[in-house]
């Protein structure tokens, strides 16, 4: 070799091989994995939408989130130390909640429709009792709060 230049010793076969596994990659067309979440997320979107351009009412936002939290699921059981898409899918799981408590109040029967079509867990939010009821299924071992008790009740 002449100064200044340096020999290379290419395989050439093997150049050949990866260029030919990139082509057959270029060339196949399936859907990977946050292509198909889109695919979903939009349909979701498409069928609880109560208008052909509505985004915006919770139920085509908790059928879009639902979907979501379906493929970060997906992805953290193959990913076990991604906790960031963690830290993601536990913000819009409460995100889901908070809309699924909003559509509760505004409309029950929807609300169960919904979650009975979609494979969700919710559980409505209880109503808060006054402190003799909460209470008053729990044996009093200090004598004070039975106190406390019996002057709430008398108010």
């Amino acid at each position: 070799a002449a100064r200044g230049q340096v020999e290379f010793d290419v395989d050439f076969q093997r150049l050949q091989e990866i260029k030919e596994m990139e082509e057959a990659r270029a060339a196949d067309t399936t859907p990977r994995g946050a292509e198909v979440n889109f695919q979903n997320y939009k349909a979701a979107m498409a069928q609880y939408a109560r208008h052909e351009t509505d985004t915006g009412s919770p139920e085509a936002q908790i059928a879009s989130i639902t979907e979501r939290v379906k493929y970060l699921t997906r992805h953290l059981i193959a990913n076990k130390k991604d906790f960031a898409s963690r830290r993601g899918l536990i913000k819009l799981v409460n995100r889901r909640r908070t809309l699924l408590n909003y559509l509760y109040k505004r409309d029950k029967a929807t609300t169960l429709e919904l979650v009975e079509k979609l494979g969700i867990r919710f559980k409505p939010r209880g109503r808060a009792f006054d402190k003799p009821t909460k209470y008053g299924a729990y044996r009093n071992t200090k004598s004070n709060v039975a106190k406390r008790i019996a002057a709430y009740e008398t108010r």
